[in-house]
């Protein structure tokens, strides 16, 4: 009985100094994997006489309180960022890092629509590749069209069909799901005609709203012609002004050649329906 006194002490300091030593070491929380630029912190949370600190390591951050174990952090730059928080207790200071992944689902980008004309039937395709660790992939959606390795983002596709042949570029966006972007590739027919040049654009005035063309010639065209892509003759037309506006409404999505003949010089406007 003599000890107990001595050794309730030691039992007590050696509680006191292991409650203590848990308390400095810092948790800056699981890493995250996010679809945008902010997210909420989640680090372990300082008692009565304790404090911490959040610092930026890697990428970039903003806190709404850098002292706040759970607090929102905007402006994360899209990769990766390693966010580091500071715990300071009476026996002194510890960090944790946590790793965020910032995802943007606004690089999905299939490429530029491209007008082809026969004979040929393939072409390349151009889209942008997404940073790691985002997987793509080709798929087809209208038209026809082999695509040589789906994975390319520079794939080769053959067999393409007259008209509009639509490739979708999907990716894989972490946490944020799948993102697609579309491209079109419109094989055209040339009808042969022959051209003088090309409609300069202040003559030849396309309003998608009002689905109309105004066409202003320096003198009455003799004949107005509208071709679809497969070379078939949509709209014919006799110009009585220099100035004529014509309506386009009745005519499907897709891309058509407006031919125009003054003087017996033949001139062409290439333009696209897109209701």
């Amino acid at each position: 009985m003599m000890f107990s006194k001595p050794i309730s002490l030691l039992i007590s300091a050696i509680s006191f100094l292991c409650f203590n030593e848990l308390l400095a070491q810092a948790n800056a929380g699981l890493d995250q994997e996010i679809c945008g630029q902010s997210t909420v912190m989640d680090a372990n949370v300082p008692l009565p006489g304790e404090s911490g600190l959040w610092t930026v390591v890697l990428g970039n951050a903003t806190f709404v309180d850098d002292t706040d174990a759970l607090t929102q952090v905007d402006d994360l730059a899209f990769g990766e960022n390693v966010i580091q928080w500071a715990f300071t207790d009476i026996n002194g200071i510890s960090v944790d890092s946590v790793s965020v992944v910032a995802y943007d689902t606004t690089i999905v980008f299939a490429g530029v629509d491209t007008i082809l004309a026969l004979p040929n039937t393939w072409a390349q395709l151009g889209a942008d590749l997404p940073p790691p660790p985002i997987a793509c992939y080709w798929t087809f959606i209208q038209g026809t069209g082999v695509i040589a390795d789906p994975t390319d983002p520079y794939t080769i596709v053959t067999g393409l069909n007259l008209g509009d042949n639509i490739f979708q570029w999907n990716c894989s966006i972490g946490p944020c799901g799948v993102f697609s972007d579309q491209v079109i590739l419109n094989l055209f027919v040339w009808t042969g005609i022959s051209s003088a040049g090309i409609v300069p654009e202040q003559w030849v005035i396309h309003d998608p709203v009002q689905q109309s063309l105004l066409i202003q010639l320096t003198d009455p065209a003799d004949q107005i012609l509208i071709f679809d892509a497969q070379g078939r003759v949509v709209l014919e037309e006799i110009s009585k002004r220099n100035s004529e506006r014509f309506s386009i409404a009745g005519l499907p999505n897709g891309v058509y050649l407006l031919r125009a003949v003054v003087e017996n010089e033949a001139y062409v406007y290439r333009f696209m329906v897109t209701n």
